[in-house]
């Protein structure tokens, strides 16, 4: 009888455009915790909604149900940081398992520019 795979826990994966993006993480963790433009524990994230960006690297969530408030976002970033990821990764929300749920770290395209995009406490001007 075949077992199913374990489904992968937190994790510093992410594009290859990551590995020109070290220590994005330290900006984001600081953008995302109590500084100036830390993000509203209250503000709501939706599927896909820029959180954080600096250069290239944005965090976003992904493959929630209803999305994440800013204290959870926090909570999970902060984990990624803790957790050794430099550029990109995902954490989890529930039971390790990113597929229920997961604040990422990747490259994107188009950003925010650098710093807290939706939610912030002292919005960029």
């Amino acid at each position: 009888m075949l077992q199913s795979a374990t489904a992968k826990g937190i994790n510093c994966d992410g594009s290859a455009l990551c590995g020109d993006q070290k220590g994005f993480l330290d900006k984001v963790s600081d953008f995302v915790t109590d500084n100036i433009n830390g993000v509203d524990p209250n503000y709501h994230f939706s599927n896909g909604e820029r959180i954080a960006c600096a250069g290239h690297i944005c965090a976003f969530l992904q493959k929630t149900s209803n999305g994440a408030s800013g204290q959870e976002v926090r909570e999970a970033i902060l984990r990624l940081k803790n957790h050794g990821c430099k550029g990109c990764g995902s954490a989890p929300f529930i039971d390790n398992d990113v597929d229920k749920g997961e604040p990422t770290a990747n490259y994107v395209t188009s950003t925010c520019d650098d710093g807290v995009c939706n939610g912030a406490l002292n919005p960029k001007k």
